[in-house]
């Protein structure tokens, strides 16, 4: 096997900016306990909890029967150094609001991984065709983690949270053939 090219790319949600000193991650597939979230409370915001949370991908070519063929590894990944939970405050309630943030990053990154399997890109397309996908997934992303804290109230609105599990979930399991993170 023939590999050509290799890269890296980052996309993240709104305001996450990983630690370059300490590469810690938790990549999507463990439930979250409250002993993940290890960055220092931002008390100048009202709410009681963030979960940092974005996409990690890799790319790279090999050589099929003489055509190059796209590999990748995309990875929904929680931010435990970035992610924190006021004293005090730490609620099933507000885990479980904490843990769908990081399903929703989860179900862009199936989306991602579906887009990517269904093209066909090639070596001379490939850095416009995923940038330009990667930025309109991050818009997205960021809109629905506004949308679901908003509409939710940061999880204290009950019954919103409530649908807003049953519709991720739903989705999740709609997109169940892209869980794997690799091509």
């Amino acid at each position: 096997m023939k590999k050509l090219k290799f890269l890296v790319i980052f996309i993240f949600c709104p305001l996450l900016i990983f630690s370059q000193q300490k590469n810690e991650k938790i990549i999507w597939g463990k439930s979250l306990t409250w002993n993940d979230f290890k960055g220092q409370p931002d008390y100048s915001i009202p709410h009681n909890a963030s979960a940092q949370t974005g996409l990690s991908a890799s790319f790279s070519w090999k050589i099929v029967k003489g055509e190059p063929q796209l590999l990748y590894k995309i990875y929904a990944i929680f931010n435990p150094l970035k992610s924190w939970v006021k004293p005090g405050k730490e609620s099933l309630r507000l885990l479980q609001h904490e843990q769908l943030h990081f399903d929703i990053s989860e179900l862009t990154a199936r989306e991602f991984r579906k887009y990517l399997s269904e093209q066909n890109i090639k070596p001379d397309k490939m850095q416009q065709k995923i940038d330009r996908k990667g930025e309109l997934l991050k818009r997205k992303n960021k809109r629905i983690q506004d949308r679901y804290d908003r509409q939710t109230k940061h999880g204290t609105d009950l019954q919103k949270q409530e649908k807003w599990e049953i519709k991720i979930h739903q989705k999740l399991k709609k997109l169940r053939a892209f869980r794997q993170p690799q091509s």
